[in-house]
Order: structure tokens, then sequence, then C-alpha cells
């Protein structure tokens, strides 16, 4: 049997170490090497390690002088003798089944296994870890190669993977020592070198968050740590460089820079923040970072010394301070040229409740939080037009399917931007057609369909497919409780276990001719039916700014919280802003001029991918965010900005179907290239041939003279540049298309 050496750190935690050892002793898989380090613990913890030691012959206690977490786990990792290194922090515990379920996806093609991670808040601590607990419940599934988005999405924690212990000798894996904030280092030096991992979403894995943890005592504002996040990033590129691993980990390493940037400056104290960005601008400088990612929008303006221009970070251009102005509750406060003048505000705004400003104009309170309703009405007059407004009408047998359930869930296909487009048909296809349902979040309400009988509507899309992880949707399928369902337009590929699954209960809409023959070879018990993608129905028009339910707006604002407000523009909202420059920055590098006229290369770079090269810069618009789709609000204002960016250019060049797909809608010259399984020629022949600006290629040899012919063709611009949405623009789009403002949910997964 597999050895796993499972390594815990020890340092003062007697409060919490039974907990963890026991965890750990009495696993279902027995084959463990025990190693805890106790690094110098001056309560009882070296007490009760020996006493485990004594029960346990598996536990082997290793006492070294206090040199921090990093230094232990590497004690550790030298005297690791198992084929797998599994961590676990002394202060928190793991399932008894967690080595045992995971183990076995061990193969060939997997180096590392990822499993979900519950985070549980000690007495006393706030419990406001709502985003960081859907980062840990893993957005991937199965097996994946990371690379890019996936890379760097996948939780950077330490504790909750397996690793191989000979690829960690092999390179001589470590963490650094001395700093906090180390395990995303271990985590892109080693996944670098191994990108084939395999996600397990299950929560095996408990996450203390408590008072007097290390990160609490050393993440506070006057931390010496203030610089550690970007040390972190230098010696995680230093290693990267060594094994020549920078170019193919580019994407990975500007948003690592970027984000260990944000993080010590935020978190430093004021008075170190211009230390922060001085070391910044060195670390630019030293280790040559603009040889990779000289384009990058932050690094340019870090090498320049131009940090305002960084609107994360909050700075005014030095100039703005001869003259400003500041509102505060009851003043507002105006400097010029070093003088300073207060005035006080009218008694009359001061003796208004919140509520009654807020049914007034929604005020913009607490430092412009809230936008008034004035303002965002006087936004509707401006107008917003995509280039064309084309739409094949919805097939009636899906409509027909709907109506013969009960009230019902539905259940959105999460994924890429690409899987929010098809959201946003479906969300518009319930409403128009005034379906009673209600959205099923498997992420934060996974219990609301185990009690009662009910029926569902799964969205569509290409999930069901060899290369992705199917499991948590395929469960729901066998549910005993589920009466009827109807799976919207998708794609099948080698799921024969899914397909096992549907039964007469079961309708189910096919998008091309080749899932459809593959299902009624495999199934003769649900009724299956060939038909269009669900985004072929989306009504463009719905995206002018004059086009929106004026009603569920005005519903909207009238319920929805100050909190919900508060988290619309500090979380929502901010999410989006980083988004949108990130992809405007990625269209300004990497869109081509041809004849003079602007050409979008929009490939894929995840499993489906089958054009190796086209030499070409290259943009996967689908991967800039993630979404679970079950806030109506943010697919909207996602799919907005993915045909924002597609609507810049006129000619556009892809394998990702539904770039292709509202290419075609928006009027543009669209050539195909067809992914690794036959999807995107297989809905081209069923749907896309029919629309005479999309032609599908065989190589990309034909690319270069069809490029030539169709610019020629091209005799007038036929673009539409992205504008960012501003805050009374973005509410407008979200309260007019939400469902419900009850309890908000971050749904973006960038």
């Amino acid at each position: 049997m597999t050895t796993i050496s499972v390594i815990v750190p020890v340092y003062n935690v007697e409060k919490y170490l039974s907990k963890c050892l026991d965890s750990i002793i009495n696993q279902t898989y027995k084959n463990l090497e025990i190693i805890c380090v106790d690094d110098g613990s001056t309560d009882s913890s070296s007490k009760i390690l020996e006493e485990y030691a004594k029960k346990d012959t598996r536990i082997k206690v290793i006492t070294r002088q206090n040199g921090g977490l990093s230094a232990a786990r590497n004690t550790g990792l030298k005297n690791a003798t198992g084929e797998f290194v599994s961590f676990v922090d002394s202060d928190d515990w793991i399932d008894l089944e967690t080595y045992e379920k995971a183990i076995g996806h061990f193969s060939d093609d997997v180096d590392s296994v990822c499993y979900a991670a519950a985070i549980v808040c000690d007495d006393g601590v706030d419990d406001f870890y709502e985003e960081e607990r859907l980062w840990h419940s893993l957005k991937y599934r199965g097996k994946i190669t990371l690379k890019n988005e996936s890379f760097y999405n996948l939780t950077h924690t330490v504790w909750n993977k397996i690793y191989r212990k000979s690829i960690i000798d092999k390179y001589n894996i470590d963490f650094p020592e001395g700093l906090i904030h180390e395990d995303f280092s271990f985590y892109t030096k080693y996944m670098a070198l191994a990108p084939k991992t395999y996600c397990l979403n299950e929560y095996l894995y408990f996450y203390r968050k408590r008072q007097n943890s290390i990160m609490s005592e050393n993440v506070s504002s006057k931390s010496i740590h203030f610089l550690d996040c970007m040390k972190n990033f230098e010696n995680t590129y230093e290693f990267l460089k060594k094994y020549n691993l920078c170019k193919t980990n580019e994407i990975v390493l500007t948003r690592l820079f970027c984000a260990c940037l944000y993080d010590d400056y935020k978190n430093s104290h004021k008075s170190y923040k211009k230390k922060v960005l001085a070391y910044a601008n060195s670390l630019v400088r030293k280790i040559n970072i603009g040889e990779y990612f000289n384009n990058d929008f932050w690094i340019k303006n870090i090498k320049k010394k131009r940090y305002w221009k960084i609107h994360e970070l909050g700075l005014k251009k030095p100039f703005l301070n001869i003259f400003s102005v500041e509102k505060t509750e009851d003043k507002k406060i105006v400097r010029l040229l070093g003088i300073k003048l207060s005035f006080k505000r009218r008694k009359s705004l001061l003796k208004k409740t919140l509520e009654e400003q807020k049914k007034d104009f929604i005020s913009l309170l607490l430092d412009n939080i809230f936008a008034s309703k004035k303002s965002i009405y006087k936004s509707f007059e401006k107008e917003t037009t995509f280039s064309k407004d084309i739409k094949r009408p919805l097939d009636e047998r899906i409509l027909n399917s709907l109506k013969e359930l009960d009230d019902f869930f539905f259940y959105p296909n999460n994924g890429n931007l690409g899987d929010v487009v098809i959201a946003e048909s479906e969300y518009q296809m319930l409403e128009d057609n005034k379906f009673s349902y209600r959205i099923y979040d498997a992420y934060n309400s996974p219990n609301d369909i185990d009690d009662k009988p009910f029926d569902l509507v799964y969205g569509g899309g290409g999930l069901f497919v060899k290369y992705w992880n199917y499991q948590q949707v395929k469960e729901i399928f066998e549910k005993p409780n589920l009466r009827k369902a109807v799976i919207l337009p998708s794609s099948f590929y080698e799921c024969d276990d899914l397909l096992d699954v549907l039964d007469e209960r079961f309708i189910v809409f096919c998008r091309e001719k080749r899932s459809f023959d593959y299902c009624i070879s495999k199934n003769s018990r649900a009724k299956f039916f060939l038909t269009d993608d669900m985004a072929f129905s989306l009504d463009l028009s719905r995206y002018r700014q004059n086009s929106f339910d004026k009603n569920l707006l005005k519903k909207n604002l009238e319920d929805i919280s100050d909190e919900n407000l508060m988290f619309l523009y500090k979380e929502l909202y901010q999410i989006y802003k980083s988004l949108f420059r990130r992809v405007v920055d990625e269209l300004k590098l990497k869109t081509v001029e041809q004849k003079g006229k602007k050409v979008g290369y929009f490939m894929r770079g995840d499993e489906e991918k089958s054009i190796s090269e086209l030499y070409v810069p290259a943009i996967d618009l689908s991967l800039f965010a993630c979404s679970s789709c079950t806030d109506s609000g943010v697919v909207r204002i996602l799919s907005k900005l993915f045909m924002q960016a597609i609507d810049s250019v006129e000619v556009v060049v892809t394998d990702r179907l539904h770039v292709g797909l509202v290419a075609t809608l928006l009027g543009k010259k669209v050539f195909l290239f067809d992914n690794s399984y036959g999807k995107v020629s297989g809905i081209f022949e069923q749907s896309l041939k029919f629309f005479e600006n999309v032609k599908i290629l065989n190589s990309p040899d034909d690319i270069k003279s069809e490029l030539n012919s169709v610019c020629d063709s091209i005799t007038s611009s036929d673009v539409r540049y992205c504008d960012m949405l501003s805050y009374e623009e973005f509410l407008k789009e979200y309260l007019s298309s939400t469902k419900d403002t009850g309890k908000l949910y971050n749904t973006i997964w960038c």
C-alpha cells in the first residue's frame, strides 16, 4: 500500500492539537507516516505530541528551534519517506476519509489531488469569509491540466492537496523561510512543473479561523512582514526562471505579481506604503519582469512610477491634491492650495433617514457608495447599441416541455463567460414566458432540493463530455425525489455513466447531431430532441440602455437592503471594474490590424483545444472569468462585457463556440476552427451554416488568404468600443435583471 507522509507543523496549539491528531491517526486509509515538527513550542504542545507518539508508532516527532511555519514544513519534507506528501496545519483537522477518497485519483497523468476546504470560525472571530468560502469550494472538478486561468484560480493553499514526493525531491521544491504567505510560492513551483491535477469537490479539510494564529499575529497593519507577498513572488519567479517556465506561465506570473502588490499595499501601515511601491518598482526592474509581460497595465505603470493609474490602489494623481472636495456626514471640506475650508451641510438633508433618502433618490451616501435614483434614470437616456441584432426563434418544443412542469428549480450550468451567455438567453426565456421557478444554487443553498419532490430544468452547455467533471450534476439527476427534468440544449461526448441515469423522467435537448446520435444509441428511455444552442435565441436589444424591466428595477430599488447596496459597490462593482480593465488591456495588446481592419483571434487554451499554433497574439476571452450563473444580474453584466469585447473588432477568428456564435449574431465576419471533439463543427452544421457571415476552416493555413479576401470586402467600420459601466449604469443593469435581492453573494470568479 502506498505511503502518504503527513507533515504537521506545531507551535503553541495546545488547545487544538488533539483534534488535529485524532483526525489523522483515525483515517480510514492507514498507511501513513505522520511527521509532527515541534517548532519550539512554549506551551504543552510538546507534551501532547509525546503522548500521541507513544500511542501510535506512525507518529514521528521532530523538535527544532523556532523558525516559523515555512522552516517547520521544510524540516518535515527533509524527513518524509512516503511516496506522497500532505500538509495539515496543527489547528485544523481533516475528514476521516480524506486520504482514502483522494489517493485513488492518482494515476500516470495525475501528479496532485486537490479537495475542497470548509472554513470554521472560532468564537470571537467575525465570520466575514463568504468569498473565501467560495474560493475553497473549488471551481473545477475531475482531471484538469492547470494553465493560465485554471492555474491561477485553483486554491493556492498547500494543506488541501496531496503531492508526489518524487517531484518535490527532484526539483528541490521548498517554502521560502522567514516569510508569511508562503503557500502560493510552493503551489506555483509545484504546479508549474506538474500541472496535471485532480479536483475532488468534497469538503475534506477544515480550516480554522482563530485569534492569535500566525496569520492574525503577523498580518497586522504595522507588521514587519509588509513586503512578504512580493518577496515570495520574487522567490517563485527565480525558481520558474531556473527551469525556463516563465514564458509558459506568463499570465499566472502577471496576476500573481499584481495580487502580491495589492495585498502588501492594502495590508501595510500607511507609514510603509511608499516602501511597498518602491519595492515593487525595484522588483520590476531587478528581475527584468518586462521580458515576459512588459505590456501588462500594472507592470507598465509600476515601472514608470505612475501608481495613481492603478485604480485598485486608490491613489490620487499628485497634482489633484492642489484642489479637492471631501464630503462627510455633516460637512463639506474644500482644500485649495493647502487651505482647508469646512462648510456645514444643510440640516434638512441630515434629518432624513437613510430609508427616506433611498425612496427619494437612493442617495449617494457614505462617500458616494449609494447611487442616486435621479442619476440612475438619467443614465437610461444613454444609448448603447451593438453592430447587429440577429437571432433565431426559440424551439417551441423547449417551451412546451417546460410548460409541462410544475413550479421548478432552474439549475444554470456554471462555467466560463461563454456559459454565462447561455445562462443569459435562458433567463430571458424564463422571464419572457413568465415561468414560475426558483434558482438552484449548488454552492450556497445545496440542500434546497433534499426534502420534497421537485421538478428541474438544467441549463445547457458543454459540461457532459469526458474532459469535465459532471458528477455533482449527475448526483442531482439521481435523486429519488426528482419528478421530471428538462436538460436544455447540450453537448454529450463519452459520458455513458451520465446517460445511464437518464430515464423516462427526462426530456433532453441536444445541440448538434453527433450528440443526438450518441445519446439515442445509448439510451432508449429518455426523450431526446435535436435543436439549436440556447444562445441563438439571445435578444441583443436587451443590452440597449433604454431597454430594461422598469417594474423589476423599481421593485428591487425599494426592496434592496443597505447592506446589499454596500456589497454591490464594494465587492461586485470593484470586481467588474478590474475584470473590465483586464479584458480591455488584453484587447488593446492583442487585437491585430489587417488592411486597416481589426481582427480578433479568440482561441481556447484548455483541454478542448485542437489548433496548436496560429502564430498570432490570441485571447481566450471565455476564461477571463467564471460564474455559477445563479445571479441573473451578474449574468447580465458579464454577458454584456463578453459581447462588448467581441463587438470591438470587425473580424473574429475562434475555436470558442460562443465567441463565434455571439460574433455571428453581431454581424461580424467569423472564421471558425473546430474543437477537439467536433462540437463547433457540429453546431455549424446544425445552425451556423445558415448565416452568410460565418465560415468554418479546416486548417490554420487557410486563414491568411481568407482574411485578405474578407478584409477587402469590408467597406465601412463596424466596431463599437468598450465603455465601462459607471456605478449608476452597473446598478441599473443589475437591479433590472436580478431575480432576488435577499442575500447576495459574489458569483464572479476571476
